[in-house]
């Protein structure tokens, strides 16, 4: 005989047609806490029912977090983020301190003033302190931070230094300026050509201003148009420029090599005496290569226009000197002056080009893949077979520029008894 009343479902289980005589189970994902129901509701995010026929749906475990209708939990907690290991299973993680993390399947993103490697999702939780202030941070939890935006199908849209560095900034640790850019020491960041170029024009303007006018003083002084006194001249003290010029070499090279950050007021102090170092000439600003060619031919630069200035100046006293065949005390006079003139340009450029050598030598480790790059420019592989030409022609410049500190050495000790001054 037929039955004569219907039997309501019981907890987890529906039916979707009123007729049926049979219920059908809940799917995973989903639940039923009543009896007598037509539909199962989707578990609500952050629980999960793994099973069919669930009367109430599980929650996450603490550091989990879960999709609506989901069968297990395979995201991130806020604050957390995903880990995926090499047997396919997926781990929640705590997030590191220099980083943002706002769960789901979202990589770490760093904070300002740190930055990673964003060729594949692996690395996105080793987080780099960055040696430059050029690396912007993020504060937001966009697509291109997602699990799938490190597939090479999106690096169009997800451009890992627009993500990470400020303007003009590019390459690892964002240690590298882009073309038309220039580092600043003074600042710790790269700043547009355009500026430096003027800047530097009207520095070389104003250094040939005042050569001129000094030779046009000499000149007159020569020929008896112009008299200093003895007064004057000796009023000069050149021994406390010197002593100013080292000093401030010094300064601008402690925050360098004590990997230190001045105060704003006192960097804004040294942005103003800029001028001094020959850093203010901004080489990098008039070449048409970019990224490791550019720095390669800068420390060239660096190295080879000191010496052709030397060679131009022995060149003139040399030519001076065969002019006055007849006259001995007028020769010694020439020798004395270009020695003079060499020694105070070995005494100019030894400081800022040394340090341009061995900046160039100074490479960082990325523990994550085994890179090496180049800490004054980052653009610069340093287990490239270009760089390590580079530092060998390098390292061959350096050692040519230690045999000035030689030469004044034996300068003094020639001179010894002349600089014997009794008290």
């Amino acid at each position: 005989k037929g039955s004569t009343s219907c039997t309501s479902c019981d907890a987890g289980k529906y039916t979707a047609n009123t007729s049926s005589l049979a219920c059908d189970l809940c799917e995973k994902g989903k639940y039923q806490g009543s009896t007598g129901q037509t539909f199962c509701f989707d578990c609500i995010s952050g629980t999960y029912s793994s099973a069919t026929g669930a009367v109430l749906c599980d929650n996450c475990p603490l550091q989990y977090d879960s999709a609506t209708g989901a069968t297990s939990c395979l995201l991130a907690a806020d604050g957390y983020f995903l880990t995926y290991n090499d047997d396919g299973n997926v781990t929640s993680d705590t997030c590191p301190g220099t980083a943002v993390c706002y769960g789901a399947d979202y990589a770490p993103a760093p904070k300002k003033g740190y930055w990673v490697d964003r060729s594949a999702y692996a690395y996105s939780w080793d987080i780099y302190d960055c040696p430059r202030d050029t690396c912007k941070g993020t504060d937001s939890s966009g697509s291109c931070w997602q699990h799938s935006a490190y597939n090479t199908s999106h690096e169009s849209d997800c451009d890992a230094d627009e993500l990470l560095c400020t303007e003009g900034a590019a390459g690892p640790l964002c240690g590298s300026c882009d073309t038309g850019y220039v580092y600043r020491g003074e600042t710790n960041s790269c700043s547009k050509c355009g500026n430096a170029k003027n800047f530097g024009y009207t520095v070389i303007g104003i250094c040939g201003g005042v050569f001129i006018l000094a030779s046009i003083l000499g000149i007159t002084y020569r020929y008896g148009l112009v008299q200093f006194s003895t007064f004057q001249l000796k009023s000069f003290d050149s021994g406390s420029v010197k002593v100013l010029w080292v000093t401030y070499q010094i300064i601008i090279s402690v925050s360098w090599n004590l990997d230190i950050k001045f105060p704003v007021i006192f960097s804004r102090m040294l942005s103003v005496l800029s001028i001094l170092s020959l850093e203010v000439l901004s080489l990098e600003c008039y070449q048409s290569q970019s990224g490791e060619d550019r720095y390669y031919l800068t420390v060239y630069l660096w190295s080879i226009l000191p010496i052709l200035l030397a060679l131009s100046i022995t060149t003139i006293g040399v030519v001076r000197f065969m002019m006055y065949s007849f006259n001995q005390t007028i020769r010694r006079r020439v020798i004395t002056q270009y020695v003079w003139l060499l020694l105070l340009l070995s005494y100019l450029v030894l400081p800022p080009v040394a340090m341009k050598q061995l900046q160039a030598l100074d490479c960082i480790p990325f523990k994550h893949n085994d890179g090496l790059y180049l800490r004054a420019d980052t653009a610069v592989d340093c287990n490239s077979n270009s760089y390590q030409v580079f530092k060998s022609i390098n390292i061959l410049f350096f050692c040519l520029y230690q045999l000035i500190p030689v030469a004044w050495m034996a300068l003094l000790y020639r001179h010894k008894n002349e600089l014997h001054v009794p008290f």
